[in-house]
């Protein structure tokens, strides 16, 4: 049970990461279209 827990809680935060990561990009990009 709690390495099932464990493991949800990882996956959970490594996918808030990768929703980090695309909203980052998504802004660099919009500022990268914004600038030219």
């Amino acid at each position: 049970m709690f390495k099932i827990s464990l493991l949800t809680l990882t996956l959970q935060r490594c996918g808030n990461f990768y929703k980090a990561q695309m909203n980052t990009y998504y802004d660099i990009s919009k500022l990268y279209t914004y600038t030219i």
